[in-house]
């Protein structure tokens, strides 16, 4: 019978039981920390030694603080904007009516001496243009616009005794008329020489007070009427 001693049967190289040290040196062993580098030499996350804009903290240049305005130039060189609520809206003059019977001359400045552009017709609608003015003696004059007997536009002054303001009626090149009534649809008749509000009535069947009064906010006087003025008759509307 063979005898052998447990130790001796320890060191044999048959016994697989037991994991050989481990050589320090050996490949994929190495002793790198979370990213793969030496202990002394890595870097913890998020420590890196870079700015912002990743330069090292002595090369990075710091934020410009621009010294323009609004409008990019140096606030002593910049343009001041207006003030919206400092200026003036446009100014709304109203529509006048010549009130001379005999007509209104319309002169070229606002005096009685200046030359006479043209002689507007009674009853006439005229635009003011701007603000009055007055002369030495204190008369007013008014800058207007309107169509004078030759069916042309002029513009001049006239005297500020000799029209009112009224917001009916209009004029064209013709003559006088009404908007608002030829937008409600009543027909006209066109003035001829001769003719007279009565005569436009009676023709046409209307009645002549009726006809008087339907146009009393383009004819100031139904006396006074031009070639090209438009009556309209209160029996025919239209609609």
């Amino acid at each position: 019978m063979l005898l052998f001693a447990w130790d001796t049967l320890d060191d044999q190289p048959w016994n697989t039981g037991k994991t050989p040290p481990t050589d320090p040196t050996a490949p994929g062993d190495a002793p790198s920390g979370v990213d793969g580098a030496l202990p002394d030499e890595q870097t913890a996350p998020g420590d890196a030694p870079s700015g912002v804009d990743g330069a090292p903290p002595d090369e990075q240049t710091p934020p410009v603080n621009d010294p323009s305005g609004v409008d990019g130039a140096p606030p002593d060189e910049q343009t001041k904007q207006p003030d919206p609520g400092t200026e003036t809206p446009p100014q709304d003059f109203p529509q006048l009516a010549v009130l001379a019977d005999d007509g209104l001359n319309l002169r070229t400045q606002p005096d009685g001496d200046s030359t006479v552009v043209t002689v507007l017709q009674p009853g006439s609608f005229v635009e003011q243009t701007a603000a009055p003015s007055a002369d030495e003696s204190g008369e007013a004059w008014i800058p207007v616009e309107g169509f004078g007997p030759d069916g042309e536009m002029h513009s001049g002054w006239v005297s500020g005794d000799h029209v009112e303001a009224h917001a009916d009626g209009s004029s064209n090149p013709a003559g006088r008329t009404n908007p608002t009534l030829e937008q409600d649809g009543y027909q006209w008749v066109e003035v001829k020489n001769g003719d007279s509000i009565r005569l436009i009535a009676r023709t046409h069947s209307a009645d002549v007070a009726e006809t008087v009064v339907l146009n009393m906010d383009h004819i100031m006087s139904p006396d006074v009427i031009f070639s090209g003025d438009r009556i309209y008759l209160p029996a025919t509307l239209v609609g």
